[in-house]
Parts: structure tokens; C-alpha cells; sequence
């Protein structure tokens, strides 16, 4: 594992001014969340694993890492700094994802590299093999790995500024792949799309409303009907129009507009169609007089509702009367 932790290290030296050096020079606490966050939507099967047992079983959520404890990162930050090695697998295993150390976990790491514990030379770190120990003189003094991994309870002690022998690895080092960058989390894009509905329906209520007021504009006139001694026109919708004469405006309707006639019936009137429904209606006036109609509704006059003709009404009040 001590190796594991030095090829971390080495491995962070190499990409902290690459593509996410603004997450990792210098590191802090937000900036590690951070790059968890950028890194989430690319994560492999071991490192969703990994995810999972340092942020917990939610992990696999964008807005759960989100709402994580920056505290927790303090170790991690606190080892890159050149201080003690955080205690949790974990931690170690997160880092191992945050600067792109392969193979990782440790597992792979330890299995291609050949490592069985602890005590290995420094270049069983993979140089020939092209993994991460292409920095294999940096760790060749013992006293700088003492330097690199913290003594025992001390904590956040600067790195020495010293020369590091290293080998040229300008033709060997391994190619680092950018991982895919999310600047927006799920929960952003669905608040996206609800403030995109929330205008839509604004939009529509707006144009709702312009839709009536541009009817009411333009058709005021035409908008009201009143009835004229045996037929309905169109009037300005005025309840004053015609109410000394018991004769206000109504509501426009084109069926009474068009088909509501007030006629003289006889006995050779043709009363049904053909299929036996009615062609007539007929009402009492104010003057308890009968009125005939051509279309079902109301009396024009006295508002009450008109009756279909029967045999019975014929019989009596047309043929008989005549």
C-alpha cells in the first residue's frame, strides 16, 4: 500500500498543472469535490464502487456528492500537501481517481506491478511495464519519502524544495485522458427544465388574455344580438339598447342568429321532417298570444323556453281555430 500511496503522489505531481489544474494546484477541500463532481459522469464499475464507499451507498447521485461534506477531504488535501497519509482505503482509492492513477484500485495495481505488501524496491512502482513509476528516482532517498508521507502526528508540514533526479519521460509517459466535464449537474438541468415550462405556461395565459381583449377590441360590436319583431340581429353589447321596449341585448349566438324565425303557421304548414322530428316550436307572448319559431330555445320576449309542436297543438289551435 505504501506504494500505492507514493505512485498517488508522483502521479499527482504529473497532472496538477494539466487539464484539471484549477482543481488540483493547489488543492483544497471544495476543489476536490469539485473534481469528484467533474469526474462522475465518466466513473468505471470500480470507481462507482469506490465512490460508493467514500460518499456513501447515494453516491451514485450528482446531487448527493454535491451536498457532501467538504470536511471530508481534509486528509486527502492534508496528504497532498505533503502530510500524513489519510487511514481510510477509501480516501486513498479516491484519490487514486481524482489525479488518473492507472491501473487502479489497488488490487490491479498491486497485481500487475507485482507487489505482495509492503518493503518492494522503488522500481517495482512499473517503469518498464509504462505505469506510473516513470518518476522512479524522485522516492530513491529514503529521507524524502519520510518527507512525502508525513512522520507520525505531524500534520500539513510543507515538502522540501528540492531537486528531484527525473527520468525523461517525454517519449514513455503514459497518455492522460480527460474525463468528460458536466458544468451542469441533473438537478440544474431538471430545475432548467422547469423554469422553461413555467414561461411556457406564462406564455400561453399571456396570450390567452391578449386573445380576448383583441376580441373584445374588435368585435364589441358585433358581440350582442337583440331581437327585432320576428328575427335576432347583432347589436353592441349595451343592456340599455332596447330596454324601455322589453327588448335587451343577449349574448351573440350564431345557431339563433341564423335558424330562430318567428312565423305564421296554418294547416298546411309542414310541421316534421321527415324522420318525425319537429320544424316548429312554438311559446306564449307577454300577451298569453301563441308564437311559432323555427329553431328550439328561448322566447325572445319572455325568455321562457319553447316547446316542441305535437298533433294535440295542431289539432287545436291551428286547424281549429281556423
Amino acid at each position: 500500500m505504501d506504494d500505492y500511496k507514493k505512485a498517488i503522489l508522483a502521479q499527482y505531481e504529473s497532472v496538477k498543472e494539466g487539464a484539471h489544474a484549477d482543481l488540483l494546484l493547489p488543492a483544497t477541500t471544495a476543489k476536490l469535490k469539485e473534481l469528484s463532481l467533474v469526474l462522475f459522469d465518466a466513473l468505471s464499475s470500480d470507481d462507482k464502487k469506490i465512490y460508493e464507499r467514500f460518499f456513501g451507498p447515494e453516491a451514485l447521485s450528482f446531487s448527493s456528492i454535491k451536498k457532501f461534506d467538504n470536511d471530508k477531504f481534509r486528509p486527502l488535501v492534508r496528504f497532498l500537501r505533503g502530510g500524513v497519509a489519510p487511514k481510510s482505503v477509501a480516501s486513498i482509492e479516491l484519490l487514486a481517481i481524482l489525479v488518473d492513477l492507472e491501473p487502479r484500485p489497488f488490487q490491479k495495481f498491486r497485481k500487475q506491478e507485482g507487489l505482495t505488501g509492503v518493503g518492494k524496491d522503488k522500481t517495482s512502482l512499473g517503469i518498464e511495464n509504462g505505469g506510473v513509476g516513470q518518476i522512479q528516482s524522485f522516492y530513491r532517498d529514503s529521507s524524502r519519502q519520510n518527507d512525502v508521507l508525513g512522520k507520525e502526528g505531524v500534520e500539513n508540514e510543507p515538502l522540501e524544495k528540492t531537486e528531484p533526479d527525473i527520468i525523461d519521460i517525454s517519449t514513455t509517459a503514459p497518455k492522460v485522458v480527460h474525463q468528460k466535464y458536466f458544468a451542469v449537474g441533473r438537478s440544474e438541468r431538471l430545475q432548467a427544465r422547469q423554469n422553461l415550462l413555467k414561461i411556457a405556461v406564462i406564455i400561453v395565459l399571456f396570450c390567452t388574455v391578449a386573445a380576448f381583449a383583441v376580441k373584445d377590441l374588435f368585435l364589441d360590436s358585433n358581440g350582442c344580438m337583440v331581437w327585432n319583431k320576428d328575427h335576432y340581429e347583432t347589436a353592441p353589447c349595451d343592456n340599455n339598447v332596447n330596454a324601455l321596449a322589453n327588448n335587451p341585448t343577449v349574448p351573440l349566438s350564431e345557431d339563433l342568429l341564423t335558424y330562430q324565425k318567428k312565423i305564421e303557421v296554418s294547416d298546411t304548414t309542414t310541421f316534421y321532417n321527415t324522420d318525425g322530428s319537429p320544424r316548429v316550436w312554438y311559446g306564449k307572448s307577454a300577451d298569453k298570444v301563441y308564437e311559432y319559431f323555427t329553431y328550439p330555445g328561448l322566447h325572445p320576449e319572455t325568455h321562457k323556453t319553447l316547446k316542441k309542436i305535437t298533433d294535440y297543438m295542431i289539432k287545436k289551435h291551428i286547424k281549429n281555430k281556423r
